[in-house]
């Protein structure tokens, strides 16, 4: 006999001995199996998550964690660099923090390896750079030690002026007009300030065996060289200044070119007018190569001479 369901409505039941009452327990078994699997296939779907397709936006994708190894923070940036260059800006901030002053001793290379987590090639390039850059310099077998840059040849490491028989030439500074002042286009350029930035302007003239040899005209960022100002108007020196103010010095960039002296010039200098000059234009940068200094000016060396070594 085929199966079949019954659908009642009320409880209307076969009554016994009838011709479908044989059939009846099966007829309720078969309800009972089809409402336990649709109660089963409801409990699966409520039990599956809901999946919500979105199409503004792409798929999440896990983000690296943390900075990248060759990284470090610059103005709140990240800036990629080797790491034997992070190492060497982390001795020269020592240095310049006053660590290790002028003259003083480094750690040996094993102990300052070990302190900065660094391998010892990579400490020994930073050790070459800094002293490419005349901060340190190495003695054989007595260690590495920090160069004090108001001494010596390093005093005279930015005077590229030579008298006749290639001494440095000296200089007595007259005529000095200091000022605070904003910085002009050029001045910004140069210094690589914000536009009209404060920056301490110094006009004076050098003289060499007494007499005048050359105007200069030099601009700082008053930033850097704060009260400057109240002391500038006696001889100074960058070299000894950026010293002072714990500023480490590190490359300049000079360039040269033949002019003519007119007018003011050539009163100042006290040569005829028209007569050949050299017009230097000069800045020096800080170690972590930054502006320091810009200078520009106009020389009649006589009978000196420029001159450039080159390594």
């Amino acid at each position: 006999m085929g199966m079949f369901l019954a659908i009642s409505h009320g409880n209307t039941f076969p009554e016994a001995g009838s011709s479908c009452g044989s059939n009846w327990a099966r007829c309720s078994f078969a309800r009972w199996k089809l409402r336990s699997i649709a109660g089963a296939a409801a409990r699966l779907q409520s039990s599956r998550p809901v999946v919500e397709m979105r199409h503004d936006r792409p798929p999440h994708r896990r983000k690296p964690q943390g900075p990248p190894l060759m990284a470090v923070v610059k103005s709140g940036l990240f800036i990629k660099k080797p790491l034997f260059e992070q190492v060497r800006d982390a001795l020269l901030e020592r240095i310049a923090a006053g660590e290790w002053p002028p003259g003083a001793a480094l750690p040996n290379e094993i102990q300052l390896s070990r302190a900065l987590g660094v391998s010892a090639g990579t400490l020994r390039r930073a050790l070459d750079a800094l002293e490419a850059e005349h901060v340190l310099s190495r003695r054989q077998g007595r260690g590495t030690f920090v160069n004090d840059p108001t001494s010596g040849e390093l005093a005279f490491r930015f005077h590229n002026l030579r008298t006749a028989d290639g001494a440095y030439v000296t200089s007595v500074f007259k005529d000095v007009v200091a000022s605070v002042c904003p910085a002009d286009e050029d001045a910004s350029v140069r210094l690589q300030l914000a536009d009209a930035a404060p920056v301490i302007h110094i006009e004076r003239v050098r003289y060499f065996e007494e007499a005048p040899y050359m105007i200069e005209q030099t601009w700082l960022p008053e930033a850097l060289f704060p009260r400057l100002i109240d002391r500038v108007r006696s001889p100074y020196s960058i070299i000894d200044v950026a010293s002072e103010y714990g500023i480490i010095l590190g490359r300049a960039e000079e360039r040269v070119k033949a002019a003519t002296a007119t007018g003011p010039v050539a009163i100042k200098l006290a040569v005829a007018e028209a007569m050949p000059v050299l017009e230097l234009d000069r800045v020096i940068y800080s170690s972590d190569g930054a502006p320091v200094e810009w200078r520009h000016a106009q020389c009649h060396l006589r009978e000196g001479h420029y001159r450039s070594d080159m390594p």
